[in-house]
């Protein structure tokens, strides 16, 4: 049976044999008249159905008196989510699913210089949650000593602005961008004059 408040509805839903297979939580998006926001609770959650209903009604209620800003239940889980991932795992995920402009997956030298720029760069950052990272963050780790060489260094500001600019783009899954602005604001150095170093530099086909 349909529980309604003044606020929203706490509605069951079966299957097709009768059977309860969850409940459907809505209410006015205060934000965007005429549309709902909702959430659905397993079976055997009725009662955190309607308490989660409380929880959104008194929110909605302090943006009304302008007390705090109402923010939509998918921003609220986006940010959480962000607040928790680490710079390091990451990477580590932006580096599993790179590809080349075309698609395809790198393999080879293309793969082992990926994996060079991100070991110059990661000591800097490991153990920083991606989404508290700043431009001074940035600059302190760039201002450092880079024994690697200048194109390496080169090579690793390219890739470690990449994996921000990946970080500012909605996922392949269509989950949303994990952080809103790009931290890396300095200049990518330019590319030595002297070219003796081992490792070239990133091609325009590698990024």
């Amino acid at each position: 049976m349909e529980r309604r408040s003044k606020f929203g509805t706490v509605t069951p839903r079966y299957d097709a044999s009768g059977d309860l297979v969850a409940w459907q939580v809505r209410y006015p998006d205060p934000k965007r008249p005429g549309k709902k926001v909702q959430r659905q609770f397993k079976p055997d959650m009725e009662h955190e159905a309607h308490q989660w209903l409380e929880e959104e009604r008194h929110l909605v209620e302090l943006d009304r008196k302008n007390i705090q800003e109402w923010v939509h239940p998918s921003e609220r889980r986006r940010r959480k989510r962000t607040s928790l991932i680490s710079f390091e795992d990451y990477v580590t995920q932006w580096a599993e699913e790179y590809r080349l402009p075309n698609g395809e997956r790198i393999a080879g030298g293309t793969l082992r210089n990926l994996n060079l720029d991100i070991a110059h760069f990661m000591p800097g950052f490991k153990g920083k949650i991606l989404a508290e990272i700043t431009p001074k963050d940035i600059k302190r780790w760039y201002d450092a000593p880079h024994p690697e060489g200048q194109w390496a260094f080169r090579r690793s500001c390219m890739r470690l602005k990449a994996a921000f600019t990946s970080a500012t783009k909605m996922s392949m899954d269509g989950s949303p961008p994990l952080i809103r602005d790009n931290p890396f604001i300095l200049p990518i150095p330019p590319a030595p004059r002297s070219a003796r170093e081992d490792v070239p530099p990133v091609t325009p086909l590698e990024l």
